[in-house]
């Protein structure tokens, strides 16, 4: 790395504090690549957390003379998210305010579009923009790219939605735009040049008519080539004209550390549907007839992009998809009954535009398994493209009224041009069309690519007069083509607003605007071959909102793109590059992985980078450590009576001591030992009363967990209240015999021991078949994730294991509820109001809508806080790195403390201590909460 930045990254540290700066190259690689085609490695990554963090990252950047680049979500498309020079990693800026009736929105930057619409859904609100990332981009990413969307068009994007915003200037300058008369008159204060040298662009621009024709002509259509020049023709004030030109500037012109938006009216009802027709002329040509009936969506979707769905996609279940060309069309209404007259409108329509194929949505269930194949097409698209290969993601708006010839004629282009495996799909609605292909990272193929970018600008401006780019932003993509788009005049202008608002040109060079006419073909990925699993992943970033060591230390894109390059450095013979990427791989990578698998729910086509932690695991065991757990394996009674008796002395010293006495102890040793300090929530061995199995309904297998700490504090007890809630039932339920001497194995899978995690499950299934009376009886747990866990059993069992195995019925803490349901729920007489925790393995074995459902037929209001996702303690991991749990908790901390409700529940045991500890409220097993409400 270049001496002089790491000098300055060092004096820059001494002013942020050593955390938030850094240079290793650890987190430079992870930081290299965003959702685009290009990697770029910085120099340094600094996490910037606050507006104090940005003045004084500005006046370094003046200072060293080192260039900025900004990163939310890095879901960028273009690469407007990587750089050469300094990234910025943003943490914090995540305050929300809504207004009273919801009709307008003001969020921090980081806060994820999904995370606000979320919270949103109350008021049948949404926030404009609704790009298909909007579950993984953030705010700040959505103003700064202009991204628009699905049922966005151009009247609901962020430049024709926004309000006002807080943004900071390249000089430090700090302007909240609420006041906007305010915020005038402190611009022209403290910015006397700035502010004259806007109103001279305005008074300029409005005196050339040309101009003026020109850029009212290029945003007819979704158009996000360049800077928002149209803010001088609709804005009068200089303060007011900046921040409409902030939006769709990439970070190009200072920073936005808040935007105020004003929401869009979202129905509650809707009929979706999916047509089928027999090419993607045919399902052009019906585009107008559903959209002249109000449609808010029409989404086209190409052969090959079927093709890469029905193949790729995580989520397909009962879905069948047209073969040659789709239209995805959904109608909103406020009126329930008028869900069978919008059911014959589509069926109309259909037949009038030779649909040959038709489903129309039956539930909310199936309507969303239909958007989110849409919004995952493109994933799905990229783990189709051949191995090592980068994909190319663009995006180009053409006149509706021309979309069938102008989509024929782009799809010929792609195929002289090489591009065989080329999809079309996009928003046909506003003639905006996505396009996507792989590319080699060899000099012949990126040749082919420039030549195939020339004529694309070609056909799009000249053929067709329409945009380069609809909504994905210039980025270094299409940098190169900006005049061919805006033409010379208007390319001069916003070379002229970049250097008034950014005289020394430090904020993300290269992006928008660029001199070099080959930036687009230079730093394109390389990919190499790691693992069959992760060869699919093209870096989107949709993983990274649900892992919860993504702001600790690596998200499951960054422990790929460390993983490649690792393979890469190995490749070109950079052993020490590799050595050292291992080496800091083992902590950030390895241990402070949950393999929780929410990865794999949120991935499009379900990669579950957690698993293939667990592989290097495996690999890794030393002969020692593999013997240890083989023993503990073989006597889980020794480990599992072990840590029972030492959290019996705790508790027996919290009654000599007292709790806040033992409560202080632990705190101290945690902070000296690093481990938690929650063991007084903890809790204490659960008591199993014995009863006989000869006349029981039921088997109950308690978890080692409940073994050891199913006892709570509180005086609630696991065991207890499944019992109590059976005897209402009038089940005869029975505890397994060998209770506290076997468990079903997950703790040595998630480590990586397999031996081990199959003489356990192997003991388990004899022990469950003995008991359950070879299988005729159903067998209780107590834990979500054990139950996930058996789920996969039949994976690694064979022989009499796996036949015994197939006989078992295994009964969720959901499902043992809905077993006894039936019986007590006439005992629950009034109504409560119960947050949800939805534990990763509630998640992963598609439970938790069925728990919402069960507790809402209890009289419940169920409460989900939108942050809410793994816990971090992962079985025991967080036991040994607290951080973790401290860094997956810290945004659902916040939201549940403002939260008042009669239970707290959770599925797990670990996940119920820790959320008791970090949240301050005490939460309880689901059979605790039933068996308090049914009393």
């Amino acid at each position: 790395m270049n001496d002089r930045v790491e000098h300055a990254a060092m004096r820059l540290a001494r002013t942020l504090g050593d955390s938030k700066v850094s240079t290793s190259l650890l987190d430079r690689v992870a930081y290299s690549t965003d959702a685009s085609l290009y990697q770029i490695v910085p120099r340094a990554v600094v996490r910037a957390e606050s507006i104090t963090d940005i003045i004084e990252l500005f006046a370094w950047s003046k200072r060293e003379r080192i260039p900025l680049t900004f990163r939310a979500a890095g879901t960028s498309l273009s690469g407007q998210s990587v750089t050469e020079h300094v990234l910025v990693a943003l943490r914090g800026f995540n305050d929300l305010t809504i207004a009273p009736t919801g009709d307008w929105v003001r969020a921090g930057c980081t806060l994820r579009g999904g995370y606000v619409n979320g919270c949103l859904r109350r008021f049948h609100r949404r926030i404009g923009p609704d790009p298909a990332s909007i579950d993984a981009c953030t705010i700040g990413g959505i103003v700064a790219n202009n991204a628009s969307g699905m049922c966005c068009g151009i009247s609901q994007n962020a430049y024709h939605t926004l309000r006002s915003m807080t943004l900071v200037l390249p000089s430090g300058t700090v302007l909240d735009t609420t006041d906007l008369a305010a915020a005038d008159q402190r611009l022209a204060e403290l910015e006397p040049a700035l502010y004259a040298g806007l109103a001279l662009l305005r008074d300029r621009v409005r005196q050339d008519q040309t101009l003026c024709r020109l850029i009212r002509h290029r945003t007819r259509l979704k158009n996000t080539m360049g800077y928002a020049i149209a803010a001088f023709l609709d804005f009068d004030r200089p303060v007011d004209i900046l921040q409409h030109l902030m939006v769709g500037s990439e970070g190009t012109l200072g920073f936005i550390a808040h935007a105020t938006l004003t929401t869009i009216d979202e129905p509650p009802f809707a009929t979706t549907a999916l047509l089928g027709y027999r090419s993607i002329r045919d399902a052009c040509n019906a585009v107008a007839a559903f959209d002249g009936e109000g449609a808010v969506a029409i989404e086209l979707m190409d052969d090959a992009t079927l093709n890469a769905i029905a193949h790729h996609a995580h989520e397909r279940h009962e879905i069948q998809l047209p073969r040659n060309a789709a239209l995805l069309v959904e109608f909103r209404y406020n009126d329930p009954d008028s869900a069978a007259a919008m059911k014959s409108l589509v069926e109309r329509l259909a037949r009038q535009s030779a649909a040959v194929e038709l489903t129309i949505a039956s539930d909310d269930q199936r309507r969303n398994l239909l958007w989110r194949l849409r919004k995952g097409a493109m994933p799905s698209v990229g783990a189709a493209r051949a191995i090592s290969t980068a994909l190319i993601n663009e995006d180009v708006a053409f006149p509706r009224d021309q979309l069938s010839a102008a989509v024929g004629d782009l799809r010929s282009l792609l195929l002289a041009s090489g591009f065989a495996d080329a999809v079309i799909f996009g928003h046909a609605r506003d003639g905006n069309m996505h396009f996507a292909f792989s590319l080699p990272s060899d000099d012949v193929w990126i040749e082919r690519y420039g030549r195939f970018m020339d004529e694309l600008a070609e056909l799009v401006v000249a053929r067709y007069d329409g945009s380069l780019k609809a909504e994905h932003s210039t980025g270094r993509n299409m940098a190169p083509y900006l005049e061919q788009q805006w033409g010379k005049h208007a390319t001069e202008l916003m070379w002229q607003l970049k250097s008034l608002i950014d005289p020394e040109h430090l904020l993300n060079p290269g992006v928008i605007l660029s001199h070099d006419r080959t930036i687009h073909l230079q730093n394109i990925k390389q990919l190499p071959a790691v693992h069959p699993v992760l060869d699919r992943c093209i870096e989107c970033g949709f993983c990274e909102r649900v892992c919860p060591s993504s702001t600790l230390t690596l998200s499951p894109r960054q422990r790929i793109v460390i993983m490649r390059s690792i393979a890469r450095a190995r490749q070109d013979h950079k052993t020490h590059d590799a050595r050292a990427l291992e080496k800091m791989f083992e902590y950030a990578g390895d241990r402070t992985c949950a393999t929780d698998g929410m990865c794999q729910i949120a991935c499009p086509v379900g990669i579950n980078t957690g698993d293939f932690i667990i592989e290097l695991r495996t690999q890794r065991k030393s002969i020692g450590a593999t013997w240890l757990a083989n023993t503990a394996a073989e006597h889980p009674a020794v480990w599992i009576g072990s840590i029972a008796s030492a959290l019996r002395l705790a508790h027996w010293t919290s009654h000599i001591l007292g709790k806040d006495t033992l409560a202080s102890l632990t705190a101290t040793l945690a902070r000296r030992f690093h481990t938690p300090a929650w063991l007084p929530t903890m809790g204490v061995p659960d008591t199993f009363p014995r009863s006989s199995a000869a006349l029981a309904d039921m088997i109950y297998a308690p978890s080692c967990m409940a073994c050891f700490g199913g006892y709570t504090p509180d005086g609630e007890s696991v065991t207890n209240a499944l019992f109590q809630l059976a005897q209402r039932a009038g089940i005869a339920l029975a505890v397994i015999e060998r209770a506290g001497m076997i468990c079903c194995g997950h703790p040595w899978h998630s480590k990586g021991y397999r031996d081990a995690y199959l003489r356990a499950l192997e003991r388990w299934v004899a022990v469950a078949y003995e008991a359950s009376k070879g299988g005729r009886l159903p067998i209780v747990t107590d834990s979500s994730s054990c139950a996930l866990s058996l789920q996969a059993a039949h994976t690694v069992l064979s022989g009499e294991h796996a036949e015994r195995f197939a006989r078992l019925r295994i009964l969720s803490p959901v499902e043992a509820v809905e077993a006894m349901l039936p019986n007590i729920s006439s005992r629950i007489t009034r109504e409560h109001r119960v947050v949800l925790h939805p534990t990763c393995a509630l998640v992963r074995s598609q439970q938790q809508h069925r728990l919402i459902a069960l507790l809402e037929s209890c009289k419940c209001q169920v409460i989900v806080p939108q942050s809410a996702s793994c816990c971090g303690m992962a079985g025991d991991r967080g036991l040994h790195y607290p951080e973790l749990p401290a860094a997956a908790l810290h945004t659902t901390i916040g939201e549940v403390a403002q939260l008042d409700a009669d239970f707290f529940v959770s599925t797990n045991l670990p996940c119920q201590w820790q959320l008791s500890a970090s949240t301050g409220r005490q939460y309880v097993s689901l059979w605790s909460a039933i068996e308090r409400m049914s009393r």
